[in-house]
């Protein structure tokens, strides 16, 4: 499989079976929920192994277990992303990629760069910020500089949790399931308009 927007440093890989009908067969919604939030994670061979992650997510921001998981390549073992769309997991330069889906953990970080008057600092990347924010998740490498009782040891545990993994692990937080199946949906919805002949790969 080859597409203009996969760069040739990188293998392509074909999806498994029931991966490409259900993208066409099952709305986008249900299948973020199918093959993104449930089924084997592709960087984990021991399902203990990835709960042990999980759980140790879990107690640092006091949510449920259930709020964390692993998304992107790292997941299925392959990208859906439009510019990496189908390029295989590589240890080498993909990182896993965790989101944490918590109303409570995006609030309390958002109040505290409010009472941290996070708009007065430095804040080179603040349109990003914003842009992200405006769809429901906070990418932590668009934060700004300023310390908050969450932020501030965040990159510290997220390098601390990455030790002995596959590959670095990198964390991020939407505020409720109704924004990350949206943002994540619309990846899906191209991936099926590719697969249905609808737009170019």
């Amino acid at each position: 499989m080859t597409s203009p927007d996969i760069p040739a440093t990188r293998l392509s890989v074909v999806p498994p079976e029931g991966f490409i009908n259900d993208l066409q067969a099952i709305d986008p919604s249900r299948f973020v929920r199918k093959w993104i939030v449930f089924g084997q994670c592709h960087v984990y061979d021991r399902e203990h192994d990835y709960y042990s992650l999980i759980e140790r997510v879990s107690d640092k921001f006091e949510t449920h277990p259930t709020a964390s998981f692993v998304v992107g390549s790292a997941k299925l073992g392959f990208s859906i992303a439009p510019k990496k769309r189908y390029l295989a997991f590589d240890e080498n330069t993909s990182d896993i990629d965790l989101v944490i889906v918590s109303e409570r953990l995006f609030d309390r970080v958002w109040q505290d760069f409010h009472t941290a008057k996070a708009l007065d600092s430095n804040w080179p990347k603040r349109a990003q910020f914003f842009k992200y924010l405006f769809q429901g998740w906070l990418r932590p490498d668009f934060f700004p500089d300023v310390r908050t009782a969450v932020t501030d040891g965040w990159w510290d545990f997220f390098r601390e949790l990455s030790k002995g993994q596959p590959a670095k692990i990198t964390g991020a937080i939407y505020r409720n399931w109704s924004f990350f199946e949206s943002y994540q949906s619309r990846c899906v919805t191209m991936c099926a308009d590719v697969a249905r002949g609808q737009i170019e790969p």
